[in-house]
């Protein structure tokens, strides 16, 4: 048996998440103390839902690997190996040890700073797509690129407005399913490239480690190494993402068991789609 735990990314989050697990389990409770004493504002705020994360997207991304990562020591399951989705990822390297919690916590506010402002200075959008078998995507226009392949049936397309707005249109007359994700700017598009110089220096100030268990990246499909993880994550934030090719990767692997760890369930779902024979498990506070 090889067990994968899988990280979420953003459009997970919801108001009041962990406010339960923070009175009824102590592992959850001194990693969020912890994560506390790393970051410049009331995480428990944000989380429990007496501060908005919409209107400070910035928090958003530390808030949420901390959840995920005190989620993760409160259950206390052992991992083969780990994977995430987008910002998932870097709560997949700590996991991992590949990096601190103090340390994921800096990088990750830092990235979300740095992606507000590049959607600020170019706006962008993204579009979830549900493929039926006999559909094909539509081809992608000027301004419009492939986000995310998170299934064989679903993908993520992000680009500027107006021309996201014309593929928007494209898509409904050819009758595919679609949405638009609540999310500010288009993520894993040339239009992030304004935040790689921020990510990538304080990327370089992290003191990496080899990983205990292997992490792959959905950028390159490769097991991330200290050598090469600063220009994977870097380069994560104006690439495609395929998910779908690395839950692949791993079930050709071996992998029986893949777990994830969010605070909404979405990941589980998609590998069960993807792999009907593996074993998916959704890790919540209810599991605790």
């Amino acid at each position: 048996m090889m067990t994968v735990v899988m990280f979420n990314g953003q459009g997970c989050e919801f108001a009041g998440m962990g406010q339960q697990l923070d009175h009824n389990s102590l592992m959850f409770k001194e990693t969020l103390d912890q994560a506390q004493a790393v970051l410049p504002y009331d995480l428990r705020a944000y989380l429990f839902g007496t501060r908005s994360l919409v209107e400070q997207p910035a928090y958003l991304q530390p808030a949420l690997v901390a959840y995920e990562l005190a989620l993760y020591r409160a259950s206390r399951v052992q991992a083969d190996a780990f994977i995430g989705l987008s910002l998932g990822e870097y709560a997949a390297l700590c996991a991992a040890g590949m990096l601190s919690l103090e340390a994921v916590l800096q990088v990750t506010l830092i990235r979300g700073q740095a992606m507000a402002e590049a959607a600020r200075q170019t706006p962008g959008q993204m579009l979830a797509v549900q493929l039926r078998a006999t559909q094909h995507l539509p081809a992608l226009p000027d301004g419009v690129w492939l986000a995310n392949r998170n299934a064989p049936d679903q993908v993520v397309v992000g680009g500027v407005q107006k021309q996201l707005a014309a593929y928007t249109a494209a898509l409904k007359e050819a009758g595919i399913r679609h949405m638009p994700l609540a999310v500010v700017g288009a993520f894993h598009t040339p239009l992030m490239q304004a935040a790689q110089p921020a990510l990538n220096q304080v990327l370089q100030r992290v003191a990496w480690q080899a990983p205990v268990q292997p992490v792959l990246s959905t950028t390159t499909q490769q097991p991330f190494a200290p050598a090469t993880v600063v220009e994977t994550l870097t380069q994560q934030l104006t690439h495609t993402t395929a998910l779908s090719d690395v839950v692949h990767q791993l079930a050709v692997g071996g992998a029986t068991d893949f777990i994830e760890v969010s605070p909404k369930p979405m990941l589980a779902k998609l590998v069960k789609r993807q792999l009907p024979d593996v074993t998916t498990y959704t890790l919540g506070e209810q599991a605790l």
